[in-house]
């Protein structure tokens, strides 16, 4: 995996994250995707802050 894939799954993890605290309704979609990338993280060994 190179720097770019990484930070572009580090992007996506940061803004699924963002739109869950604005999404104050229906925020199972972006539960399972911050679970989601979260679990590709650990699996890759990617840090995520």
């Amino acid at each position: 995996m190179n720097s770019e894939q990484r930070n572009l799954i580090l992007f996506e993890l940061d803004k699924a994250r963002r739109d869950y605290e604005y999404m104050h309704d229906d925020t199972r979609f972006y539960d399972g995707k911050i679970v989601a990338l979260e679990e590709v993280c650990r699996i890759l060994h990617i840090k995520n802050e």
